[in-house]
Order: structure tokens, then sequence, then C-alpha cells
């Protein structure tokens, strides 16, 4: 879903004109120097900070659990939970670094 989209449900509008401010703040609390945010994310800000990236995402039902299942994965098939402010729905997460593309492996490796 587009921000376009989300600005016509309840609460997107004001959640859009709030974003940039939750993670100015986000970037205060943690101490993070933000890149350009990337432009593939959908109902969420996302940047890039160094080695962890910041999520701050629209508050629904596909991200109430997000940081629970994170932390519950602790990097194992999952990119990583290094915090998360549950006050800006925002996640601080190790930043992947491209490797070798599952693509690339024998099909039961790429299910481990």
């Amino acid at each position: 879903m587009s921000f376009d989209e989300l600005a016509r449900f309840p609460r997107g509008a004001e959640w859009i004109a709030r974003a940039p401010r939750l993670a100015a703040e986000c970037a205060d609390r943690w101490s993070l120097e933000l890149g350009e945010p990337y432009a593939y994310a959908n109902v969420s800000l996302v940047f890039p900070a160094g080695d962890v990236v910041l999520k701050v995402s629209f508050p629904h039902w596909e991200s109430e659990h997000e940081a629970a299942a994170l932390r519950h994965w602790d990097g194992d098939g999952a990119i990583r939970l290094v915090d998360y402010d549950a006050e800006r729905n925002a996640l601080l997460l190790e930043r992947c670094v491209p490797g070798t593309s599952l693509l690339e492996l024998p099909e039961e490796e790429g299910f481990r």
C-alpha cells in the first residue's frame, strides 16, 4: 500500500504528517545519523543509519506483533531486532548486507 492509499485510511494522513517527526525523535533517542529513506517502504518510513536501519511503521494489524516476532527469532532466518520503541511503533534493526542470493543455493540449504 502506498502513502497515497494510506492517506485515505482512518488516521493515515495524520500519521503521514507525523512520521518524519517520529523518525527524528527515534534518531535522537538512539543517536542515529539517518540516511535518505528507502523508496520502496509502503506503510512505513525506513532509513539506513550506519550498521542499523530505523523502521517507523503506521500502527496497524500487520505490524502489531512484528517486534515480538523478530525478538523471538533473534536473527535466525530473519533480521535481528536491536531495539523497539512501542510508543512510536519504531524498530531498530540490524542492517542487512546483501550476500549470496538464495537462488544461488541448493534448495535444501535455502530452507535452513
